[in-house]
């Protein structure tokens, strides 16, 4: 620390300590080394211009020069090109896509739709829709996933195609079923017709459709789209709901009366303790007697009546001898039923 402004700097600072001083120091030294690096760029500006002075200067019969290296630089900067990581067209260094992370490969910086990686490894949702050939209908298929998808995640059947076990993924949210290439080069005597039909993923990829052909699942003939994927095969919702994979309940009826009837002794009455129960009293503290408060009139016979009724439930118990505790009654008459609640005042 041999600068002088530094430590003048540091003898103004109040509270100062070894972490702050550290940190000014730290600070005052990237500063110069940001300010060297400057200066040494304007140096090398200057001789630029100065050699290029001496040159124009030294042709003056030749056409007039250019412009600059610098200036074209800065033109096309400005100047606005058509983009491939988000796909529109703007000016360098001003790309929409800068900071967004991509869902398919993971990484920053460009739109998933203009993703260049080879495979995907989430889970893609397609959209199918039919070229102006086809008959205009548009499905939807919910997900295809690839063939290393944890398998605890969803659900899976097996059905028997020409002697062979095929395992396929139920997906109700797809309106079409999915057959991968592979599988159906091992069947044989299955016709493949053409469609017009593609899969569209959400991120723009487009699934490559070879055809469909029909399968025997049970008594049931099922469409299959053959996709050139490496993906599971997928049966949809129609063809799930058919086979007789799932079923649809559109509601669910509660019998609220149902916990009341299969319990009837928790439900009845006030119920009591197995056991009696032990109050635990700190030996060190003095019993105290509390005197009796005064009722209002106007409750005094509903007391009495509310007091027999706990007495016949055995809630509480008649005592005519004197005891180490008395605490006080406390009544509070509930607002919408008018009956009475009784408590004891647990302050001493």
């Amino acid at each position: 620390m041999n600068s002088s402004r530094i430590k003048e700097r540091l003898l103004r600072e109040d509270g100062l300590t070894l972490d702050k001083a550290v940190g000014i120091c730290r600070a005052d030294e990237e500063s110069r080394k940001q300010m060297k690096t400057l200066n040494e760029e304007e140096q090398v500006h200057a001789l630029r211009r100065k050699t290029q002075n001496q040159r124009t200067n030294r042709n003056e019969g030749y056409a007039k020069k250019g412009p600059s290296r610098r200036d074209h630089e800065k033109r096309e900067s400005n100047s606005s090109f058509s983009c491939g990581k988000c796909g529109t067209t703007h000016e360098r260094r001003n790309c929409p896509a800068y900071g967004k992370k991509c869902h398919k490969c993971k990484k920053p910086n460009h739109y998933q739709k203009f993703c260049k990686s080879k495979f995907l490894k989430s889970v893609h949702g397609l959209d199918e829709y039919s070229s102006c050939e086809s008959d205009g209908e548009n499905y939807f298929v919910g997900a295809v996933n690839r063939k290393t998808e944890i398998k605890e995640n969803a659900c899976f059947t097996s059905f028997k195609l020409q002697g062979k076990t095929v395992q396929f993924k139920i997906d109700t949210g797809a309106q079409v079923n999915i057959l991968p290439l592979s599988i159906y080069k091992k069947l044989s005597n299955v016709k493949l017709s053409k469609t017009s039909t593609s899969l569209t993923s959400y991120s723009g990829d487009k699934l490559k459709v070879v055809g469909k052909c029909s399968l025997h699942l049970k008594d049931k003939n099922c469409e299959f789209f053959v996709t050139d994927t490496n993906q599971s095969p997928l049966l949809g919702f129609k063809a799930s709901r058919e086979l007789g994979l799932i079923h649809v309940i559109m509601t669910v009826q509660i019998d609220v009366h149902d916990p009341v009837k299969s319990f009837p002794k928790v439900f009845t009455g006030l119920g009591c303790l197995e056991k009696p129960y032990h109050i635990k009293i700190d030996s060190s503290v003095n019993p105290v007697i509390n005197p009796p408060r005064k009722i209002p009139a106007a409750l005094r016979e509903k007391l009495k009546g509310t007091l027999k009724e706990m007495e016949d439930k055995e809630v509480i118990r008649k005592v005519d001898e004197p005891t180490d505790w008395v605490n006080s009654l406390v009544v509070v008459e509930k607002p919408k039923t008018g009956k009475l609640r009784i408590c004891l005042d647990q302050e001493i």
